[in-house]
């Protein structure tokens, strides 16, 4: 994981604990065989470092897509909502911790909804709403 990457997860893991105590937070593809009830993915989905004539700009664009899964869908409502509030419309003065000093702006792209039948036709499936985030990051560029 990027030093980015880090601070995402932990920022996850504090808004999913402040949404319901035992949520835990996942890297995509490091999931348990036994997920909890209530759990967060992540992962980085796209990025983009925009050039100009002169050399590199100085701001990358990352897309994250943030995935809030758990067995009851009003579960996934209130972890979603912890995640916009924390997140939505962030910028530079609302950063607090040091290692997202390099964060310039967020904001959430968009959301869905969707839920995963069991494939052992139990009823105990899970709800999952998707987040589509984007972060701007200052990044150190040579000059052409």
């Amino acid at each position: 994981m990027t030093a980015f990457d880090e601070s995402l997860f932990q920022e996850l893991t504090t808004i999913g604990i402040s949404a319901f105590a035992d949520v835990v937070t996942f890297p995509v593809g490091e999931l348990p065989a036994t997920p909890p009830p209530r759990y967060l993915t992540f992962e980085e989905v796209s990025s983009r470092h925009p050039v100009h004539l002169d050399g590199g700009s100085g701001v990358a664009e990352y897309r994250f897509q943030l995935n809030a899964w758990a067995v009851k869908y009003s579960d996934c409502r209130a972890i979603r909502e912890k995640i916009r509030e924390r997140f939505n419309g962030l910028n530079r003065a609302d950063i607090g911790a040091a290692t997202l000093t390099r964060l310039r702006a967020c904001r959430i792209d968009s959301t869905g909804h969707d839920f995963s039948s069991p494939i052992d036709g139990s009823k105990s499936g899970r709800h999952r709403i998707r987040i589509d985030i984007l972060f701007w990051l200052t990044e150190t560029v040579t000059p052409v």
